[in-house]
């Protein structure tokens, strides 16, 4: 059975056949596939000329590929070579060029995965390849949303903005036993100091907003769960759950989160769907009129 850098070898490969375009233009000799984040694969080939300020590596011409064609911008995994699979030794690697369109295209780019050695299937991300990013502050000024951690100071703080965030959904469905709208300083306390867990809050300008919460499982394929996600009342249906959620994953990775959440709550579940997010079973049925469901995104 093929894994997925198999995959996107063999799609890359078949654009490989070097060619003189014309006297001044060749082509078709550095190669590259890429999967978007929707699990598309786009290629792309070189173009160079006598004339550098109009070629385009492989790499740009397969993103420019998938935008195009589908309006993506978001790279999951990405490979590139010349006449033969990544070997190691920098072969496989995108140009600066490259390495800096990517994040201009997409700050979740970062993320992305980009194989270094086809043999031993080794990878590096993009973050790895341009630390410190000179754009993330215009990126995050744009996007409107930030996440700042939550010290165990703080903790009184998100208990009493947890409890007006989710008192209305306490009343709805009356779940006293279940909603965090109950939960006490001890319950959040063992949370926040559990192995792996980071609050945040969600920051708008210099407003808290709401409250999110990453917990990296560690259980063999690296999970991380978002529990508890929250917005306060009067900021609800500006994006920012959406926006926190974006930002979540460009911080701790792009890949393999879950969440739960209620299933008769027709608006979130719109919502983690309309992230790449796809119900897997039920976590819980907690009444007749509320059901817990898991969403994960691979």
């Amino acid at each position: 059975m093929t894994d997925i850098w198999e995959r996107l070898y063999e799609k890359a490969r078949t654009e490989y056949h070097p060619a003189e375009v014309s006297p001044f233009i060749t082509a078709h000799h550095v190669v590259c596939a890429m999967e978007a984040e929707n699990g598309e694969i786009y290629t792309g080939f070189c173009i160079e000329s006598c004339c550098g300020v109009m070629d385009l590596c492989a790499e740009r011409v397969a993103a420019l590929n998938m935008y195009l064609h589908s309006g993506q911008t978001a790279v999951k995994r990405l490979i590139a070579f010349r006449d033969r699979a990544p070997y190691g030794e920098g072969s496989g690697m995108p140009c600066g060029a490259c390495r800096e369109f990517f994040m201009q295209l997409d700050e979740r780019n970062e993320n992305m995965e980009i194989m270094s050695d086809y043999t031993s299937r080794s990878t590096v991300t993009l973050r790895e390849l341009i630390p410190d990013w000179w754009g993330r502050e215009r990126c995050a000024s744009r996007c409107g949303v930030c996440l700042a951690q939550v010290e165990q100071a703080d903790l009184y703080q998100v208990l009493s903005m947890q409890a007006e965030a989710f008192a209305e959904l306490l009343e709805k469905y009356h779940d006293d036993d279940t909603s965090p709208a109950n939960e006490t300083y001890t319950d959040i306390l063992r949370r926040y100091r559990q192995e792996g867990s980071t609050y945040y809050f969600i920051l708008s300008g210099e407003e808290k907003v709401g409250v999110i919460r990453v917990v990296d499982k560690r259980d063999g394929e690296s999970r991380k769960r978002i529990s508890p996600l929250f917005i306060l009342p009067g900021y609800r249906r500006r994006g920012y759950a959406q926006k926190a959620i974006a930002e979540a994953e460009r911080i701790h990775g792009a890949h393999n989160w879950q969440l739960v959440t209620i299933l008769q709550e027709e608006g979130n579940c719109r919502l983690y769907e309309s992230m790449g997010y796809e119900q897997r079973g039920i976590a819980q049925v907690i009444s007749d009129e509320m059901t817990l469901v898991i969403y994960e995104k691979d």
